[in-house]
């Protein structure tokens, strides 16, 4: 509700890449390459990976929560004109040709959301475990369907699976979202790096079919579950 177009992009990306892909969605630019063509830059927002302020010496760069103090609760709530509007332009990964953008509308990214939702079983108060980028279709639509629900995210920095079992035994997570090449790693990580389950973890995959041996694998790691 900014009155603005989300643009997520796969930081994997080279910063030609990147620059190509902000220069077709009209956003304002790479900042290394665009600083030969313009003297303007977008600012940038850093998000530390620890509670200490990072020193900032940048001129334009700003701290995630330094922002957000900036922020008014009085702010001017922009609803679009027409539910078919623009609210997200996707890429591709690019992984067999040049990423191709895909739009969303408010409609689309609505019924996408409240789908994923009901079909996850994703009750209020759920704690959603971040593993699927947010440039894949805005994280399939969870980043908006969380929300709704009034869950907890949690993100990693790095998906591993040492990673991905402390996260879920730290923060009790409920759900998870993952592509089938994830799940192959969390079933065979080595046994140092894996945890029991306290709960159930509902998990969504998608992106290409499990191969069988995942999903009896999985359907394994499911009868180790404690019971709380």
């Amino acid at each position: 509700m900014a009155g603005v177009v989300l643009c997520t992009l796969n930081v994997r990306h080279d910063s030609k890449m990147v620059s190509t892909l902000l220069k077709h969605s009209s956003a304002k630019g790479a900042i290394e390459i665009m600083l030969k063509l313009t003297a303007t830059v977008p600012q940038i927002v850093l998000i530390p990976d620890s509670s200490k302020p990072p020193a900032l010496q940048k001129t334009g760069v700003i701290e995630y929560e330094a922002l957000l103090a900036m922020g008014s609760l009085d702010f001017e709530i922009r609803r679009p004109n027409d539910e078919c509007e623009p609210i997200t332009l996707n890429y591709t990964s690019g992984t067999t040709s040049s990423p191709k953008g895909v739009v969303y509308s408010h409609r689309g990214a609505y019924l996408n959301s409240l789908a994923a939702v009901l079909l996850y079983e994703m009750r209020s108060m759920s704690v959603y475990l971040w593993v699927v980028p947010m440039f894949h279709c805005n994280g399939w639509c969870l980043t908006w369907g969380v929300a709704a629900q009034g869950g907890t995210n949690v993100c990693l920095r790095v998906v591993t699976a040492k990673g991905i079992f402390e996260s879920i035994s730290r923060h009790q997570v409920t759900h998870m979202g993952a592509a089938s090449t994830v799940l192959n790693t969390i079933i065979n990580a080595p046994g140092v790096e894996q945890l029991p389950l306290l709960g159930k973890v509902t998990v969504l995959t998608g992106g290409d079919p499990p191969p069988s041996m995942c999903v009896t694998c999985m359907v394994s790691l499911r009868r180790t579950v404690r019971e709380p």
